[in-house]
């Protein structure tokens, strides 16, 4: 092998230098090194191995010193046949610890003395020799007593003796092994192999050293010498370089890497290689796993649960480091068990070493992470600990010592508990588990006093942020409750949150967004607001719209009355294929059109039967109102159009030719009658209404749009059924709401019985609480005065404990019971059975709820319940009827409307068992009156703040110069141990308190 191939000299090894502190050459200096320049030594023998393997022929010594070829072959026969069935059949007793008949079998010397019969073995006459008698059961010996040995191993033992019982003299079988310790640790027991020194051997004297060029190289061939075997070639510099890489980091080299050392013939291009495999970062990771592997670093708690623990990294990273690094062994041992104390010793500490020292007590920390209840048992976690320190760094198997003095390391009970003070005195940082989430004992990584600083001032900014942002989300919550009592699109788009698409029961593309620019001026339909809905130029889709419930035909009224405010908008980019947008008003979606309108960049279109006509021309950037009435019985409608400063008219126009009667949807989208990229726009003041609308003209003072609220409101429609399933498990005119699988409401709009299960009849309407809550329907009321209330429930499905039902009418004195009952199966009840006032005559006012809900007993299954529910109005002509007024378009809207223009007036939901008792003793339940612009308006400037705060939150807690890690710090207070021990009753020696540096 070439000298630039093996270049390790020892007489240069940092292991001979003094270390850190002058403290001289001393054993620990092996330790101290190993991960590195001990390392630098030991590789020479790593990589000798891997590059001159090992010969099968005999190495070149002298004849006197091998044995010869039969020797060698009686040896083989002793090691493969003899001794393994000496030690199975016969030793157990004839060997060291018992002599039948005065006979031992555990050596050659006790084999050939014999025992009360005289020899065993007698070299070369097997025959005269009493063992093989014995196994041959001659005469009176017969062994072993319980069977005879079979012929083969019979034949064994016979050509053993017959070719001299050749017995090599270190071998013993069946010997004492250690024996059982126990008591005060004696001078003998001091001297245990890893509590001894590491030696500096010399080298062994070679008679042949013309392969070796260092120590290490000594200690390599003299091995080889015993084995019979002699060093390989030298490997060639491309295998080299691999298995070196391999060794060191883990990784193959780059075909770069190759070139470049194949290339460098200097002497010293293979030291050169080991010095860059050296300093890179993979080395550190290669071998830094080998003391990870010993201290059971994982990033998880293992265990069936394996729970996250998300800061472990970084002690598996300072382990790294500190390899990379070259940090010496006993100050990698000392940081790990001691880190915390060292930092607090040094007054002086930068942030940068003491994070390096914290991190590194992760070395204890590890332990936090035993077992499932790992709180609930500090002292597994103490006892893993001691006995990873003692098998990671003391060679001992300490653990026994928890209950007694090892038995056979030499450490006591007492010296258990000693260190059972010293951890006991400790906190550990708790990541958290499977069943108990919250960590808690994270340790910052800067000194105390400026941890402390540091978080006071920034606890004294958050704190005045916390109030601020609980201050605003009050408030937030308060106005977003008031605004959701109000039915969306009452209002045009004022209840819409900037800058975001719509919400329900507008639908729209994508790119729609609500804006403060699409403010229409107009305020002849509602008030003057502050956002509309704007639209870009592009050739998708883009399209918004809106349900029109209840849905309009001849038999609801003659005519209906539409209006729409919208301008063009200023084009970003030149159209090169300049489209039209469609305004539609019919039957949806889209498939049966009474009137359509289209708008291109510069003109206004009607459609006139099947025909498309211009009304007027548009100019980007006006506003324009646009107000129509549709004669519905012949299908033909007029309108105007108007700016700000001129009205024109549109004169009469037949409906779009095949129109089937309905009108049931609004919407805008790109079907214009010119294709191409639709310009961008802008849309306020959605209306349709069968009355005509007040007159307003433009530069009037305008509306102010003040809502009264009603609290229940926004509660019930928190827990609407929003989930809606026509024909339902294939049942034709049953239709339900539901939220999840329970509750439901089902509607059986078909003339049929129908079995659900349970039994629903024909034109009905059912509904089935959930197993803990119950399922209600209310009417709205939209007048003040008197109503009768009617109705009744039945049980609809034979089986099951049926349901308990109430009527209750939630106002503002809270909720009012009005009547309540206990349904037996299989039966029906009226309300009025059930009566705790007059439903003859009960006094509402608008915005009341008359609630009947359907509660659970037991047992929540069979409870198919039907209900029937009337309202008259005393001082009127109006009836409301929930199954007449539901079993039109079923699924339609929600809140379902009734027949008299009231869009929201029959409510579906989910009920807790005290059916809102508890929120209106929580809530206030007056109604109230809000303006609804300038409630929209506080809102927005609410969710600016709150986005200003939470982000300037955020940017406080990420700005702090310190991190969180796993560690161990000692506490305030030392523990004392002794009261841990268990079944010893001698008295511990003074049990050491607390860690420190010379343990």
């Amino acid at each position: 092998m070439t000298k630039d191939n093996r270049d390790f000299d020892m007489s240069n090894s940092s292991l001979l230098k003094k270390s850190k502190g002058d403290r001289g050459v001393n054993p620990l200096e092996f330790l101290r090194h190993i991960f590195r320049w001990a390392l630098r030594s030991t590789l020479a023998l790593f990589v000798l191995a891997s590059t001159t393997g090992h010969a099968a022929e005999q190495a070149q010594s002298t004849p006197e010193a091998r044995p010869t070829q039969n020797e060698r072959s009686a040896i083989a026969h002793f090691e493969n046949h003899v001794r393994p069935l000496l030690l199975a059949r016969c030793v157990k007793c004839h060997g060291p610890r018992k002599a039948e008949a005065g006979l031992r079998l555990h050596t050659k010397a006790a084999a050939q003395l014999g025992g009360d019969n005289g020899p065993a073995i007698i070299p070369g006459q097997p025959d005269k020799s009493l063992l093989i008698q014995a196994v041959r059961h001659q005469a009176d010996l017969k062994m072993p007593p319980n069977g005879k040995l079979n012929a083969q191993d019979t034949d064994h033992l016979v050509r053993w003796i017959q070719t001299g019982a050749i017995w090599p003299d270190a071998v013993v079988l069946g010997s004492q092994g250690p024996t059982l310790r126990s008591g005060p640790i004696t001078d003998a027991e001091r001297q245990f192999w890893s509590l001894q020194p590491i030696a500096d051997p010399t080298p062994p004297n070679l008679k042949q050293r013309t392969w070796v060029q260092n120590d290490i190289d000594c200690f390599v061939l003299a091995a080889l010498d015993a084995a019979d075997l002699e060093p390989r070639s030298s490997a060639d510099k491309r295998t080299l370089i691999r298995r070196a890489t391999f060794d060191l980091t883990g990784l193959p080299p780059t075909p770069q890497e190759i070139a470049r050392f194949l290339s460098d013939d200097s002497p010293g291009a293979f030291s050169a290689l080991i010095e860059r495999l050296l300093a890179s970062q993979a080395y550190g990771e290669r071998w830094g796993r080998h003391w990870l592997d010993v201290v059971r670093y994982a990033d998880t708690a293992g265990e069936t649960g394996d729970y996250p623990t998300p800061l472990s990294y970084k002690y598996r990273n300072w382990v790294i480091q500190a390899i990379n690094n070259d940090k010496p062994y006993d100050e990698f041992l000392r940081e790990q068990i001691a880190g915390d104390i060292l930092a607090q010793r040094d007054p002086q500490i930068s942030h940068q070493r003491y994070r390096e020292l914290l991190t590194a007590t992760g070395f204890i920390a590890i332990s936090r992470r035993f077992g499932f209840d790992v709180e609930n048992y500090h002292n597994l976690t103490i006892q893993d600990t001691i006995d990873t320190i003692g098998q990671s760094v003391l060679g001992l198997s300490i653990g026994c010592a928890r209950c007694h003095d090892h038995k056979y390391d030499p450490i006591n009970v007492n010296d258990y508990y000693a260190w059972y003070g010293i951890l006991e005195s400790t906190r550990y940082s708790f990541p958290g588990s499977e069943e108990k989430k919250r960590p808690y004992d994270l340790f910052p990584d800067i000194p105390p006093a400026d941890f402390k600083q540091q978080k006071k001032t920034q606890d004294t900014a958050l704190a005045k942020l916390k109030t601020s942002i609980e201050s605003l989300t009050q408030e937030n919550k308060q106005l977003t409750a008031q605004l959701n009592s109000i039915p969306r699109g009452y209002h045009g788009f004022e209840l819409e949150t900037l800058n975001r698409q719509p919400s329900a029961p507008w639908t729209s593309f994508s790119t729609a967004r609500i804006v403060k620019a699409a403010q229409s001026p107009f305020t002849n339909t509602f008030p003057a607001g502050s956002r509309g809905i704007a639209l870009p130029a592009s050739p998708e889709n883009n399209h918004f719209g809106q349900k029109i419930l209840p849905a309009k035909t001849v038999s609801t009224g003659t005519h209906l009355y539409f209006n729409i405010d919208f301008r063009n908008t200023p084009q970003t980019d030149d159209l090169t294929a300049p489209g039209a947008y469609r305004i539609y008003l019919g039957n949806g979606p889209g498939v049966s059109a009474a009137v359509e309108l289209a708008a291109s960049a510069d003109r206004l279109f009607a459609k006139n039967g099947q025909a498309y006509e211009s009304i007027c021309n548009l100019k980007t950037g006006d506003w324009y109102n646009l107000q129509l009435v549709l004669d519905l019985r012949n299908k033909t409608y007029t309108g105007t159009i108007r700016t700000q400063t001129s009205t024109s008219p549109i004169t009469r126009r037949a409906m779009t030719q095949g129109w089937n009667g309905i009108i049931d949807q609004f919407f805008v989208d790109k079907y214009g009658h010119l294709p191409g990229v639709t310009p961008a726009r802008q849309f306020d003041n959605f209306q349709v209404s069968s009355r005509p609308f007040a007159a307003n003209p433009a530069g009037a003072e305008p509306k102010i749009a003040r809502v009264s609220i009603n609290p229940w409101r926004g509660y019930l429609e928190q827990r609407l059924l929003g989930e809606t399933i026509a024909n339902e498990n294939g049942h034709a005119g049953f239709h339900v709401r539901r939220r999840s699988v329970l509750p439901i409401v089902g509607i059986n709009t078909s003339d049929k019985t129908l079995k659900v299960p349970g039994t629903v009849p024909p034109r009905s309407l059912v509904v089935h609480p959930p197993q803990k809550e119950g399922v209600a329907v209310a009417w709205h009321s939209p007048l003040n005065g008197r109503i009768k209330i009617s109705g009744r429930v039945r049980d609809a499905q034979n089986c099951g404990d049926s349901v308990l039902w109430s009527l209750d009418q939630l106002c503002r004195r809270g909720l009012v019971v009005l009547a309540a009952g206990n349904l037996p199966t299989n039966e029906m009840q009226t309300l009025s059975s059930g009566t705790k006032s007059d439903l003859n005559d009960v006094q509402v006012r608008r915005g009341d709820f008359i609630q009947l809900a359907i509660l659970p007993k037991t047992h929540y299954g069979c409870d198919l319940t039907q209900l029937e529910l009337q309202i008259e109005e005393i001082d009127g002509p109006r009836i409301w009827n929930l199954v007449d007024d539901t079993l039109v378009a079923p699924l339609a809207g929600h809140p379902h409307a009734d027949r008299f223009e009231n869009a929201h007036t029959w409510f579906f939901y989910q009920i807790a068992v005290d059916r809102g008792q508890q929120w209106s003793r929580d809530h206030s339940t007056e109604t109230v009156t809000i303006d609804v612009v300038q409630t929209r308006s506080r809102l927005d400037e609410i969710n600016a703040q709150l986005d200003s705060h939470t982000a300037r939150r955020d940017q406080l807690v990420a700005s702090v110069s310190y991190g969180m890690i796993y560690g161990a710090l000692e506490k305030d207070k030392p523990a004392d141990a002794r009261v841990q021990i268990r079944g010893n009753k001698r008295e511990l020696g003074e049990v050491v308190p607390r860690r420190n540096l010379e343990i």
